[in-house]
């Protein structure tokens, strides 16, 4: 489901949105920890670990061609390293590109629901 009445917003503010919410409330994605380009590069879920066939589906349903904030990737383990953030940039009929995006960037974002997508 695409958030109604989205503004584009850094990805620090789309994750306020999702803070104390109950878990099957409808959020950005908690994407797990992975390997990932330095920031504003595209990447490749080759461990397949992202649900993109839904995401696309809701995407393809709402005809919405743009990009989105839809993912938050934590630190690697044991670091004080900030969040990473990713970027799913739709074009139609199965045509995308994942980046792995600065979270000052401003973007609209993509509501997932974690309880649906695990």
């Amino acid at each position: 489901m695409i958030s109604p009445g989205t503004r584009a917003r850094s990805a620090a503010e789309a994750e306020r949105v999702i803070v104390n919410q109950d878990p099957g409330a409808w959020g950005l994605l908690s994407a797990p920890r992975m390997e990932l380009p330095p920031p504003g590069a595209a990447f490749t879920d080759t461990q397949g670990v992202l649900p993109m066939d839904q995401l696309l589906d809701v995407l393809g349903q709402h005809g919405r061609q743009a990009t989105w904030w839809f993912a938050k990737v934590p630190p690697e383990e044991g670091s004080d390293g900030e969040p990473r953030y990713l970027t799913i940039t739709y074009r139609g009929a199965r045509d995308y590109e994942l980046r792995h995006s600065p979270s000052s960037a401003r973007f609209p974002f993509i509501l997932s629901c974690a309880s649906g997508l695990g």
